[in-house]
């Protein structure tokens, strides 16, 4: 078949785009030609045409996740099926062109998105009524759009994004003991990291302001913000200073990846597993996640992870966290915000409570942290990308079989 591919460029090295990366592969190794209109290839993102072997369309400095072009590329390519790997409300800015294509001729749409918060309203989610079939991340995602689509045509499954547990895993004594030195993490202090994109959803104020007083009593503990410093969700260097964290020793507090530090570059993986193994835990205040491919990394590195109780962290660490920590979320009126200016949806912020009680349950109970852990990993081993390529192969069958029958027709 040929597929018009929507989504994140696969030559991101960070985030999301891993599933481009997967997704891309398995189609091609299905025997599929793909073109690619890249919500984020912008001019400066490097395309290796050896690695990335795809027609890759970049989009103008000016223009927000390329949809102009995918809504020409939509109109006026050749192709059989159209793939839609972004986020809902992208989908929704292509409906129209969609509906327009299908007046000329039939061709199956699917989509591959998640739902990262536990409330939404229909008007978000409308451009999913146009997909033949919606693929989600996570039960939470599946979950959630049934119980605001009502009166919606959706058809929907589940495919989880892959682990690497190849890629992360527990590295030797010697060798963590190396990496924490090179943080300057010496002795027995323990070092809490929290790795993601600094952006209003994550939340990372929070965290800032949770560890500030975790640090009150545990005044040896460290905490490493792995995400560009100064981002959509603020610089995090002032919040740190507003609040009276130190920067610095004597007392050292909080520390943040270096300046050049880039989301669309990021650092290598093989230095991403080394922090994970240098942590004593992973934490995050995030307001939800349509799957959090970091807490799936830290687990399998056999890093303890700490997250709060909302979207599809429940069924990742274990409804009872037997995988982990997960700290209350949401739930009453006092854990509820509008992010104003953003979306009307609102989202859960974390139980400061909670989080410092199970921040406090891994300081002080190392051992039970690690058998977690371990059992974090070995779930890994059964939810890698190998096992993702098995469901997507049944997918892709049933597709290529759909089309022929039309056309028998």
């Amino acid at each position: 078949m040929k597929i018009l591919y929507y989504g994140e460029s696969p030559c991101i090295i960070t985030g999301t785009a891993l599933l481009s990366r997967n997704l891309l592969q398995f189609m091609r190794e299905f025997g599929h030609t793909v073109e690619v209109v890249g919500v984020n290839h912008f001019e400066g993102v490097p395309h290796d045409e050896e690695l990335y072997p795809f027609v890759i369309h970049r989009c103008p400095d000016t223009e927000a996740y390329n949809l102009d072009l995918a809504r020409d590329r939509i109109k006026n390519a050749e192709y059989d099926l159209l793939f839609l790997s972004t986020d809902v409300g992208q989908i929704n800015g292509l409906t129209q062109a969609i509906h327009e294509t299908k007046q000329q001729r039939s061709f199956p749409v699917y989509a591959y998105s998640a739902l990262d918060c536990s409330y939404i309203n229909q008007q978000t989610i409308a451009g999913l009524s146009y997909c033949d079939q919606v693929v989600m991340y996570s039960e939470h995602s599946a979950m959630t759009a049934i119980k605001f689509a009502t009166g919606m045509r959706l058809s929907i499954r589940v495919i989880n994004p892959g682990c690497e547990p190849d890629v992360f895993y527990p590295l030797s004594e010697e060798e963590r003991k190396e990496t924490r030195k090179k943080l300057g993490i010496t002795g027995s202090r323990k070092l809490f990291v929290n790795v993601n994109r600094n952006q209003w959803r994550k939340d990372p104020g929070r965290t800032l302001l949770i560890f500030h007083e975790f640090h009150k009593d545990h005044p040896e503990c460290i905490l490493y913000m792995h995400m560009k410093m100064w981002d959509v969700g603020g610089n995090l260097a002032t919040m740190a200073n507003m609040i009276g964290m130190s920067m610095f020793e004597p007392g050292l507090e909080v520390m943040f990846a270096s300046q050049e530090f880039s989301e669309q570059v990021g650092v290598s993986r093989e230095f991403l597993n080394r922090i994970y193994n240098a942590a004593d835990a992973l934490i995050s205040t995030t307001t939800g996640e349509g799957w959090g491919l970091t807490t799936t990394d830290a687990m399998a590195a056999i890093c303890p992870v700490i997250i709060p109780r909302n979207s599809s962290a429940i069924e990742i660490i274990g409804e009872n966290e037997e995988r982990g920590y997960l700290a209350r979320s949401g739930g009453d009126v006092d854990h509820l915000i509008f992010p104003y200016g953003t979306t009307d949806n609102p989202r859960e912020i974390v139980h400061a409570e909670d989080m410092l009680r199970a921040m406090e349950r891994v300081y002080s109970h190392p051992e039970e942290a690690r058998e977690k852990a371990v059992l974090a990993r070995e779930w890994t081993l059964q939810h890698t990308w190998a096992h993702a390529k098995e469901q997507w192969k049944a997918l892709f069958a049933e597709i290529e079989a759909s089309c022929r029958d039309k056309v028998a027709v």
